[in-house]
């Protein structure tokens, strides 16, 4: 079993390793190919954890294979069709269903045959219940094939062209990524899903699932944030005191993946570019009323930089908001509402309110397709030509022509029947 191993280093600086769950050993190649490839290139620790389970879930792989990469790619003993055959297969199943199948074999392995054939057929053709999705599969193959590559290349004596090879046929193997701008379920909120929101975070609303006056405060002011500014969880929980400005009644979205102020397990990482958001003088209001009333009363926050703290009882020392009281308080929600919300929903339903209010200014003409695209790319922080402003259009419009179409048969449906009704008239 191999595992992910997650620590700091003295300037903030997060790191993780891929070790031996047993001795706890560091994976000596692997941990060379995520430093060199990922670490070097400052790669988040998000993005240096999800290469970390692939590996891991590789190298539990080769053992259950038989497959000595090292050894064999020195002998210049490369993959095998059939391997990589197996692998992909292997690839699109979950790690209980691999943790599943080492375990019966580990059970049975006192039959004097190959039962780890027989083991690899039934449960890469037989068992189909417990598959990871389509892009899980492409995410892993795609990290699978980048590491064999790195690795032959490294210690095998082949030429690079047969290397190129091998890895060519395991890119072949991944399956057709599903793109994020596909035919998906709209996320956002209904008109009088937002209402409801709206209404149950008031502090004085009798339904207000929480008690506490500087929770409900603050959980109020979060859930605006989400809903009129359309932060991501990330850069809510980064935001620091020292990034308001009162003057201009902004708030400055910024960068820092290694922060050494950030005690937190789980770092509040920003995945979008840095930027400046204006918000409404009532908004902003809001956030001086609860830095003044609510978070000056946590002891030690002069020491905690960051705008949302923990209101606990008996809190010693002030603690920023993590992701998993983000995470609580919108599962909270979802239940007293009976309904889900979540923090990503209401960024979707920031984008859909953004297409509506310029729509007028397309039909106008007075801004073009081109600079609602900029502008909404700025606001969310997405690097302009990206297409994922775009993205938000086509759901927009996607939406609007579902609407369209149901009028249309609301319409059309009314017009038949008076028309069959006027016909039974009597002349």
């Amino acid at each position: 079993m191999y595992k992910y191993h997650a620590f700091r280093f003295p300037n903030g600086e997060r790191h993780a390793l891929l070790v031996d769950a047993d001795t706890g050993k560091p994976l000596v190649y692997q941990n060379l190919y995520i430093t060199t490839h990922h670490r070097n290139k400052s790669d988040s620790i998000n993005t240096i954890k999800s290469v970390i389970g692939a590996l891991g879930f590789f190298a539990e792989l080769c053992d259950f294979l038989g497959i000595d990469l090292e050894s064999r790619f020195r002998a210049g003993d490369l993959l095998t069709s059939s391997e990589i055959e197996s692998i992909a297969l292997w690839s699109k199943k979950s790690k209980a269903e691999l943790s599943k199948a080492k375990n019966c074999e580990k059970a049975t392995n006192v039959v004097p045959i190959n039962l780890k054939k027989i083991e690899l057929a039934r449960y890469t053709v037989v068992i189909d219940e417990d598959l990871v999705c389509a892009n899980t599969t492409y995410n892993r193959l795609t990290i699978i094939s980048q590491y064999v590559s790195w690795l032959a290349n490294t210690v095998s004596p082949d030429s690079q062209t047969v290397i190129g090879r091998m890895t060519n046929r395991i890119i072949n193997h991944r399956p057709v990524k599903m793109p994020s701008s596909g035919n998906e379920p709209f996320k956002s909120l209904e008109e009088w899903q937002r209402d409801r929101l709206l209404e149950i975070v008031e502090p004085t609303a009798v339904d207000n699932p929480w008690k506490n006056e500087e929770v409900c405060f603050r959980n109020q002011l979060i859930v605006h944030l989400f809903l009129y500014v359309g932060e991501r969880k990330g850069e809510l929980l980064s935001l620091k005191a020292t990034d308001l400005d009162p003057g201009k009644k902004t708030i400055c979205i910024r960068r820092n993946a290694d922060d050494p102020d950030d005690p937190r397990e789980v770092p509040s990482l920003v995945k979008t570019l840095s930027r400046d958001v204006e918000v409404s003088d009532e908004l902003y209001l809001m956030i001086e009323d609860y830095i003044m009333k609510y978070r000056s009363r946590v002891k030690g926050v002069n020491k905690c930089p960051y705008l949302f703290v923990s209101h606990q009882n008996g809190a010693s020392v002030a603690r920023p908001l993590s992701h998993a009281s983000i995470d609580k308080m919108f599962a909270t929600l979802t239940e007293a509402l009976g309904f889900n919300v979540h923090p990503h929903a209401l960024r979707h339903t920031w984008n859909d309110a953004f297409s509506e209010q310029v729509e007028p200014f397309l039909n106008s003409g007075e801004m073009t397709e081109s600079e609602v695209e900029d502008l909404r790319s700025y606001l969310m922080g997405w690097k302009e030509g990206s297409g994922t402003a775009m993205t938000y259009t086509k759901r927009y419009q996607q939406k609007k022509a579902k609407a369209f179409g149901l009028h249309l048969q609301k319409k059309v449906r009314t017009a038949d029947k008076n028309r069959i009704d006027d016909a039974k008239l009597p002349v």
